[in-house]
């Protein structure tokens, strides 16, 4: 196995390194969020609702709800793919994508 000496790096190879994380950051968010949403609109307002819990007005903010999930999933698709074009520094630094 080889050792990566970190100063052999650029300054631009930093940047897009950091460019790197911050869509990968962003898309482990946007795929926590859209989680979260979906499991609020499709289980927790419907259970709530109907075991009285909450009021049936309640139950209309589903609709945003998925509307929000619908947004967090256009986000994590533009940072998967930002993530996949911005990696290409990873693949210059490790000769070996598979172990």
């Amino acid at each position: 196995m080889t050792e990566i000496d970190p100063q052999s790096l650029s300054s631009a190879d930093w940047n897009q390194i950091e460019t790197t994380l911050v869509f990968l950051w962003l898309l482990w968010l946007s795929v926590v969020s859209m989680a979260l949403l979906l499991l609020v609109a499709h289980a927790i307002i419907p259970s709530l609702t109907t075991t009285g819990h909450i009021g049936p007005r309640v139950g209309r903010l589903r609709a945003p709800v998925y509307a929000a999930a619908a947004v967090a999933a256009a986000v994590s698709l533009y940072a998967f793919i930002g993530f996949v074009t911005e990696s290409e520094v990873l693949r210059t630094i490790y000769t070996r994508v598979w172990i």
